[in-house]
Formats: structure tokens, C-alpha cells, sequence
């Protein structure tokens, strides 16, 4: 029972946010599930803490007792939340954290997990000398019959899982057979001077195959962030092709817009 303590932040605070969530549009039982994931997030829930009874916020959110079940559902799935049978709904202190990614900066994976004060470390999947696909071939801008170098590694932040990867590389730039379990491909990289200067980057969601949901440790079918990224170097060549899959429970992507 290291995970229960007892409530060190007022449950008036928490129905104040809660309620002030639940003043945007959208079904009631999403708005009241994100009310509650940001409230885990802005420590107006702590590690330890439990939920008021399904009773007490039914009444006093003026929601149904299915919905507030419905809303902690997702909660429970992706371990933001724990449920134990006579004690209550709690905020476990070994939760998934999420990890918010700026898109204003070019940076490798490992650089922007020890940013946030978290270790790095990956698993390595694969890594080779091949024989490019097309899309690989002509995102590096180099011929089909032409050498490259493909990574293929689980990425972890403390230990858990957050992102399946497919780096590819042309020869020149990293050769995958001089390349050791561990290594920050974008530390070789900056070793060799060729720290990347600019990208291209798309996101886009899709639903886990058995093989990926494999890696990521989700279920079949799951949505995930699939993220494509091709670097280039100051000349303008292409050194750098990408394909990552990261858990939608454990990645946020964020950017700043400015009026014209």
C-alpha cells in the first residue's frame, strides 16, 4: 500500500477545477476525463491522493454516477488513476507521467528526456546496413540500389516506454556497423559535425498493428502519434530519415501560433 496517503491537497480546489473544466463544450464524460488528467497534471491531485466517492462528485458536479464511471475509465486504463475496492479511485505515485514536446526545436530524443530532468534509454530492435524502401530512398534523395543505415529501437524515459523508432541514415553521415547499443545516434551525429540545421516534420494518428502495439506495450488497435521527420544539413541535403510511433498517453506535442 506504498501508493496511499493521506489527501494533502483540498477537495474543494480539486470540484472547483473540475467544474470550471466542465464549462466547455464537448460529451460530458470526455470533458470530466480531461478535467481530471489536468488536474493529475497541475498537482491539484498529488501522488497519494484520492478522488471524492462517485456519490459526492455525481452531486456536486451535478453529473450522473455512469458518467463520472465513464470519465474514469481512460484514467484507469493508462494508470493515471487506481481503483481499490473499499478504499477508493487514488492517484498512484508510480503513475505514467506525459512528456510535452516543444515544435519549435530540432533536438534528438535523449536530449529532450534528460531536459526534463528524466534518464534516457533505449532498446535495440534492429540496426543494419540495408537496402532502402522507396519512401526511405527518396526522403534521404539518394538512389534504391544505394546503401543506408536503419536503427530500429524502443525509446524508454525512466524506464518506461514512450516511442517505437525507425531512423535511417545515408552511410557517409553513420554507419550502422560502427554503432553500439545505447548510443544517441544524434550525439554521432554532432561528434561528426553534422548536427542537423533545419527539418520537415508531419504527425498524424493511426491505430497500433499486433507488431507495433508489441513494442509500445499498448493493445491492438490503440491509437498512437505516427510522426515522420527528415533533417537536413546546412548545405540543404537530406541526413536524416525518421518514422516514430509514440503513445498518445504518454506524448504531448506542442506548439505556439501567433496572430499575423
Amino acid at each position: 500500500m506504498d501508493d496511499l496517503a493521506a489527501p494533502e491537497h483540498d477537495p474543494a480546489q480539486l470540484i472547483d477545477h473540475l467544474k470550471s473544466a466542465l464549462t466547455r463544450p464537448g460529451a460530458r464524460y470526455g470533458v470530466l476525463t480531461e478535467g481530471l488528467r489536468d488536474a493529475i497534471e497541475r498537482g491539484v491531485l498529488g501522488p497519494g491522493d484520492f478522488l471524492p466517492a462517485e456519490r459526492e462528485l455525481s452531486e456536486k458536479l451535478g453529473l450522473s454516477r455512469v458518467t463520472i464511471r465513464s470519465a474514469f475509465k481512460p484514467l484507469l486504463t493508462d494508470g493515471q488513476l487506481v481503483q481499490k475496492r473499499g478504499l477508493g479511485t487514488y492517484v498512484p505515485r508510480n503513475r505514467p507521467r506525459s512528456i510535452e514536446k516543444s515544435l519549435a526545436f530540432l533536438n534528438g530524443f535523449s536530449e529532450d528526456i534528460r531536459n526534463r530532468g528524466m534518464e534516457p534509454s533505449s532498446k535495440l530492435v534492429f540496426k543494419g546496413v540495408v537496402l532502402p524502401q522507396p519512401d526511405v530512398a527518396m526522403a534521404l534523395g539518394v538512389s534504391f540500389d544505394t546503401l543506408v543505415s536503419c536503427f530500429r529501437r524502443i525509446r524508454y524515459a525512466d524506464n518506461a516506454i514512450m516511442a517505437y523508432e525507425l531512423a535511417y541514415f545515408p552511410t557517409s553521415i553513420i554507419n550502422a556497423d560502427h554503432v553500439a547499443e545505447g548510443d544517441s545516434l544524434y550525439e554521432l551525429l554532432q561528434a561528426g559535425g553534422y548536427r542537423p540545421v533545419k527539418a520537415q516534420q508531419s504527425l498524424r494518428a493511426v491505430n497500433c498493428t499486433a507488431e507495433l502495439a508489441g513494442f509500445l506495450g499498448v493493445k491492438e488497435g490503440d491509437a498512437v502519434l505516427d510522426i515522420e521527420r527528415r533533417s537536413f544539413d546546412q548545405s540543404g541535403a537530406a541526413m536524416e530519415f525518421t518514422r516514430s510511433y509514440y503513445r498518445g498517453d504518454r506524448y504531448v506535442f506542442a506548439t505556439e501560433m501567433r496572430a499575423e
